[in-house]
């Protein structure tokens, strides 16, 4: 961040060079500096110009530029990083100014053409505490009396603060809104009906027991097992058991003798079941997860979505632009009874009220937890999990094929719709690594994808931690992303504070050419 100009500082526009500052190959850096000028001890060559009339450099006190036709040399950067963390930062929605959230009440703004900030009162006025908003990421525009304003950058719709501080998943357009915690019913799956915890209980203390049980307790219980697993459908009761039983006789060529062997396992299996001290009484009751959602007026009923049995976490919801689809993330629990995925995406049309797509497996590899999903205004919808992979479904075909960007995780669409930016952080669990480096798993890498061909990436930048040369002992993992609504900058916020405004070469199409000198806060 620029501190403000001291003594012989300058600024770029009252210097004018050729743009854009091309960085100069290793085996050419030592011999540009001695045909066409001495670099001081310790001095690092950065950049030329196309022309060559003037080079870029990092000394001990700055950034310089020095102009070889002229012979003179003026620092324009006082100091290349400072010390400062920041809370956040947000677009304005002319894509010329960053606000720089230092905390709560205090902000600075700074101009991105002449690069220097201004304090930013903010007194009675607390800034958004959820920021997360539907998978964008909130802009900032000024009004009249300097207030800042939050505005939704896709919609370009306002957003009062008051409805941004609500820990709720709104529609773009606010019609609809979903809560941050699924509701969870439990379910008896012989009767088919809903059932109170009391109810739950009652079943768990017919069919299950604990280890200081007497014999004559513990044979009353499994005598009740075996009637159950008598008057049951043994598809419905030992589902997964049963499956699994079938796997392992699939090879036997003889369709008899593997049915024999299947029959065998499989009553072996149930036997064991019910004599052994396990949650037997999971087997009547399914703790049942959703999603609960309603329209944004008054009065409004409340409308449950299945998300599946055994639900870990409802890690996300988002809607479409025009509010006609919904979409979530979440994580399941495994059982030893019946089929659990570990991760569970799922586009569901408000309207008509059904599921149109429920992907737990793409391209013949499951899904682990889901984190996130995003809509763009397009329509277009993408998700990603835990290994993280990131995943597209395009509207024009009803979400029914799926892309994928493999060892990626998502930030941000742009606001045309067009591009994503992606990180790579992903997570692993404790089972594939206990010894060593397990759990979530940071990284400062940012790529930017083309929606049109997912997979392509157009663009790579890692400009936190250890991304940049000479920056140390930095956290150097993204925190958020945004672009500007032109789409030609990027803005990348680290976990550490460290803001980033990038100018991005394969966005603009035929927009006007930006320099690509990187600006860092």
């Amino acid at each position: 961040m620029v501190k403000g100009f001291e003594g012989d500082i300058v600024d770029f526009a009252n210097h004018i060079i050729e743009l854009p500052i091309q960085e100069v190959e290793e085996d050419k850096k030592n011999e540009t500096s001695k045909t066409k000028f001495h670099l001081d001890e310790g001095e690092k060559l950065l950049g030329e110009s196309e022309s060559g009339n003037a080079l870029l450099t990092k000394g001990e006190k700055g950034i310089y530029i020095h102009y070889l036709d002229k012979g003179k040399k003026y620092r324009v950067l006082q100091k290349m990083f400072d010390t400062s963390n920041y809370a956040n930062a947000y677009f304005t929605s002319d894509g010329k100014k960053v606000l720089l959230r230092l905390n709560n009440t205090e902000a600075q703004l700074l101009g991105l053409d002449d690069l220097t900030t201004a304090p930013f009162e903010i007194d009675g006025f607390t800034l958004a505490k959820n920021e997360g908003y539907n998978g964008y990421k909130p802009e900032v525009t000024l009004s009249d009396n300097r207030i800042p304003v939050w505005r939704d950058p896709i919609t370009l719709n306002f957003i009062p603060e008051k409805e941004m501080s609500n820990h709720i998943f709104k529609s773009p357009d606010g019609k609809y809104i979903a809560k941050t915690q699924m509701k969870t019913i439990l379910f008896n799956r012989l009767t088919k009906s809903e059932i109170t915890l009391n109810e739950a209980n009652e079943i768990r203390n017919k069919y299950n027991w604990s280890s200081d049980i007497s014999k004559e307790e513990k044979d009353i219980i499994i005598e009740r097992r075996k009637q159950l697993a008598e008057n049951s459908d043994k598809q419905e009761l030992f589902g997964k058991i049963i499956d699994v039983c079938r796997n392992l006789f699939l090879n036997v060529a003889n369709e008899e003798e593997k049915k024999k062997r299947c029959n065998r396992a499989i009553e072996d299996k149930i036997e064991w079941y019910i004599t052994k001290e396990c949650d037997f009484a999971s087997l009547i009751i399914d703790r049942l997860g959703y999603v609960c959602y309603r329209k944004n007026e008054d009065n409004a009923e409340e409308q449950r979505l299945l998300i599946g049995r055994s639900v870990l976490y409802l890690n996300y919801v988002s809607f479409s632009y025009d509010s006609k689809y919904l979409s979530f993330a979440a994580k399941m629990n495994t059982d030893n009874f019946r089929s659990s995925q570990e991760g569970v995406f799922e586009v569901f049309d408000l309207e008509k009220e059904e599921v149109l797509n429920r992907t737990e497996n793409v391209h013949n590899h499951k899904l682990w937890a889901v984190w996130m999903t995003m809509f763009s205004k397009n329509g277009d919808v993408a998700f990603y999990d835990s290994c993280a992979n990131a995943y597209l479904k395009h509207k024009v075909d009803n979400y029914n094929h799926t892309e994928e960007a493999l060892g990626k995780s998502l930030l941000c669409f742009s606001p045309s719709g067009k591009f994503i930016a992606c990180s790579d952080q992903n997570y692993i669990d404790y089972t594939h690594h206990p010894n060593g480096n397990w759990g979530h798993q940071p990284s400062g890498n940012v790529f930017i994808h083309s929606v049109e061909n997912f997979s392509e990436c157009l663009e790579q930048y890692n400009d936190l931690g250890d991304g940049i040369s000479g920056v140390a002992a930095r956290a150097g993992s993204v925190s958020s992303a945004s672009f500007s609504q032109d789409e030609t900058k990027l803005l990348v916020v680290g976990t550490d504070g460290v803001v980033v405004i990038r100018n991005l070469k394969n966005t603009m199409g035929n927009k006007k050419k930006h320099t690509n000198i990187e600006l860092r806060y």
